[in-house]
């Protein structure tokens, strides 16, 4: 009964790993969260039900717990002492913006809200970092996440136990299932400088979580068709629950898990009307698919990935048809060794799935048909891709890796298989062991598996380079005077006003002839990283949201139709090369600017214009800089300037002429037009019949997952918010005219509220897998309506094109 304390306190068990602690610290925390785990994996169920002295012994020595608590102590040592490789770069610190970010402006839901910091408001990146254990636990507090190398180690732990428990769910040896389940985390995480293959995991350690919990899904897929119907009926609730986890977690990542699990579904299906008991896997899988219809999740994922750039224009995301990106089998084809690390892994992988499928038997050899099928599958599209371009989806590589699971279990078979052999061997002669003997041996072998790879990652920290690319950005960057105005002025604060959001626009030195954008693999942006050299700060992406710093750049493959043709007709010139994620923009024009409420400019040349120098910041280059980049061409010192702009919308636009304009090719030429006062002309596609006069803004807050706007007219009046509008916006007005306030679409981005004499009212954004599924299907049939696929008509420069090739 004294279990329950000890259980409520387990995150501040937890807390103690810091990257600053000494070795003793270390071990005393990772005394009191052993402490902690046996209060909630032991003490807590025999509050329930007594467990004895000798059960309690036997689950303690159990030779999965031993691996458990061995692969978690090392991950934590080991990720501690290889922290700069943790959340690194821009991918990395951009997660950790989101987790922080998460914390200070995200209720508590099921869905997703709209993100205030990083773009104009559109839904966040796909994640709920508050559902996974990972970030739940490194987070100290609200806005605090620096516990890099717990999240790491519980994520990987996380991928170690759930390949464990696939291994012996779909009938693997404990000793193969052990050896899978440590390769795998060794193989894809940083415990000694980078991974030994290359993985999405690396950057956002959550993935390997989901990765996880899809294997399993899948083989709860066999399972399914091999059971009787009651078991059938178990089997597909936990495995609802677990695609549940998923789309309420990270719905887009159920995409890089589809295909997965419609292989090993169909793979069920026919073994089972092989067997002919084909009406209980059918019933089940039918069950969960319509039970995926019913609760929206079906809906919410099509809306996530329908209402976005990339799928109305297909060009801005068709990938460079590079063969290396098919697989790991063709990663760096060109190299003296053939047998390198990816390719011998996923060797091992293939063989012993066809090893199984033609030797094995059972679930087993479904598993391994259901792999070897799904491998291929994704294989042969990647090759197809390299040869005759059309995928414009997540690489094939990230497919791929959520079969990792599958490629270490079998590479773990076919290698114990010798072992199995020599033992089977001894059963039929004169050496066979007694019980006791034989669960000893046992016990040497899950022992000596837990004790190798402490061996193995001593000697790679011994032998093993570690010297970090040139672009790296330590985190949290550093205060500069250009970021220390922009905090102090315009950081955001969950109840307090909206006062503005900056534009990074640097590449300007380059002149508008140059590509500046995609000159160099992974380094989309120069200048930003020569100032990050020589000022600790990019002046962009997370220099800026580590301080709550709202930004016009949006990094985010939802990124919406609306928000792209918005920025790239504007603030692009017609050379700089796009991608799918993001806008990388540099033309200046303070009157669109300050309509998007942009109250500061970060520029890299000086600007003649409106605008009010406010702060200047010399950057130095130097020649050992710019070949360490690996920048090919000369660039001279240069000069970050900050610019105010004049006259900012920060809710107060309040326009009284409407031009209405049925597609979006003409709102842009409206727009565009100099003598276009955006303060008192808005362009909407909608008809508004009433007449309009000016309203004063009393307030414009941002709270958590809402905006709160009170106003006052003397009738009818619109207000023009610097916030991405979308059909997932809700408005609850008060007031006697509250039921006559609405929202619209206007001048293509924007949202605007019309209402008549008072507006007091919150503003909320939310779609999810129960609520408002359907909200970015109709975006995206608003998108359709007005064209938006023939925006660029007129400017058929800006269109854009698929990327022949990463320089």
């Amino acid at each position: 009964m004294q279990a329950a304390p000890l259980l409520f306190r387990l995150p501040l068990h937890l807390m103690p790993f810091r990257l600053h602690l000494s070795f003793a610290e270390t071990v005393s925390s990772i005394a009191r969260s052993a402490r902690a785990l046996l209060a909630v994996t032991v003490i807590a169920p025999a509050a329930l039900e007594p467990l004895s002295v000798r059960s309690l012994t036997r689950l303690a020595l159990h030779p999965f717990a031993i691996n458990l608590a061995s692969f978690f102590i090392l991950s934590l040592v080991a990720f501690r002492g290889n922290a700069p490789y943790l959340f690194y770069a821009y991918d990395g610190q951009f997660e950790v913006s989101l987790v922080i970010l998460d914390s200070l402006f995200v209720p508590p839901q099921i869905g997703l809200t709209n993100n205030y910091v990083q773009g104009l408001g559109n839904v966040w990146f796909a994640i709920s970092p508050k559902i996974f254990l990972e970030y739940f636990l490194s987070l100290s507090r609200a806005g605090e996440f620096t516990n890099f190398a717990l999240a790491y180690a519980v994520s990987a732990t996380e991928l170690f136990a759930g390949s464990f428990l696939l291994a012996r769910m779909i009938g693997v040896s404990r000793p193969a299932a052990l050896i899978a389940a440590w390769a795998l985390p060794l193989l894809t995480f940083q415990f000694v400088g980078w991974p030994l293959i290359w993985n999405i995991f690396r950057y956002f350690p959550h993935n390997a979580t989901v990765a996880a919990i899809s294997a399993i899904t899948a083989g709860l897929l066999l399972l399914i068709g091999v059971s009787p119907l009651r078991k059938a009926v178990i089997l597909g609730v936990v495995t609802f629950c677990a695609i549940a986890y998923m789309v309420i977690g990270a719905p887009t990542l159920l995409v890089l898990a589809a295909p997965q699990f419609a292989m090993f579904g169909l793979v069920s299906l026919v073994a089972a009307a092989q067997r002919r008991r084909l009406f209980a896997p059918l019933a089940v899988m039918s069950a969960i698919v319509l039970l995926c219809v019913v609760t929206g999740f079906a809906f919410f994922i099509q809306g996530l990935t329908a209402f976005t750039a990339a799928n109305f224009f297909r060009d801005l995301s068709i990938r460079p048809a590079y063969l290396f990106e098919a697989s790991l089998l063709l990663w760096n084809p060109v190299t003296p060794r053939f047998f390198t690390i990816e390719r011998t892994f996923l060797l091992l992988g293939l063989l012993g799935g066809f090893w199984v499928t033609l030797r094995g038997s059972g679930t087993l050899r479904l598993a391994a048909i259901a792999f070897v099928c799904t491998g291929s599958l994704y294989l042969a599209v990647g090759i197809l891709h390299a040869y005759h371009p059309f995928w414009f989806g997540p690489s094939p590589l990230y497919f791929e890796n959520f079969l990792l699971p599958y490629y270490s279990i079998f590479a773990a078979v076919l290698c114990v298989q010798p072992a199995h052999v020599l033992a089977a061997a001894m059963r039929k002669g004169c050496c066979e062991m007694s019980p006791r003997a034989a669960r000893a041996f046992a016990g040497l072998v899950a022992v000596s598996i837990a004790a190798l790879p402490w061996l193995h990652v001593s000697e790679q920290r011994r032998t093993v380079g570690r010297t970090l690319p040139p672009y790296d950005t330590p985190y949290p960057q550093l205060s500069t005077p250009i970021t220390a105005i922009l905090k102090q002025e315009i950081a955001l604060k969950a109840g307090e006003p909206f006062r503005g959001r900056v534009a990074t626009l640097t590449g300007r030195i380059f002149g508008p002839s140059m590509n500046v954008d995609l000159r160099l693999p992974a380094l989309a942006d120069v200048t930003n990283h020569l100032a990050m050299f020589a000022t600790g700060n990019i002046h962009t992406a997370a220099g800026l949201w580590q301080d709550s710093i709202p930004t016009l750049l949006e990094y985010n493959p939802l990124m919406t139709p609306a928000y792209f043709v918005f920025c790239r007709f504007f603030f692009t010139e017609p050379i700089d090369q796009q991608w799918r994620n993001t806008v990388m923009m540099r033309r200046i024009d303070p009157r669109l600017l300050a309509a998007t409420g942009v109250r500061f400019i970060v520029t890299d040349a000086p600007f003649e214009g409106s605008a009010r120098l406010r702060q200047t910041l010399d950057v130095p280059v130097r020649e050992e800089t710019l070949n360490r980049m690996g920048v090919r061409y000369p660039v001279a010192s240069f000069t970050l300037y900050l610019y105010e702009v004049p006259s900012v919308n920060v809710g107060q636009y309040s326009p009284t002429e409407i031009v209405t304009s049925p597609t979006a090719s003409r709102m842009l030429d409206l727009l565009a037009q100099p003598s276009t006062d955006l303060a008192r002309t808005v362009v909407t596609s909608e008809t508004i019949d009433e007449t309009l006069v000016p309203a004063h803004l009393s307030r414009f807050l941002v709270n958590r997952g809402s905006l709160a706007v009170k106003a006052a007219s003397s009738g009818w009046s619109v207000l023009l918010l610097p916030v991405e509008y979308s059909r997932c916006l809700r408005l609850r007005a008060k007031g006697p005219d509250a039921d006559k306030a609405r929202l619209f679409r206007a001048n293509l981005l924007l949202t605007a509220v019309l209402f008549k004499d008072q507006l007091d009212a919150d503003i909320t954004y939310h779609t999810g897998p129960f609520v408002n599924s359907r909200c970015r299907l109709e975006d995206a049939r608003d998108m359709e309506k007005i064209e938006i696929t023939g925006a660029f008509d007129r400017r058929p420069e800006l269109a854009p094109t698929p990327i022949k090739e990463w320089h």
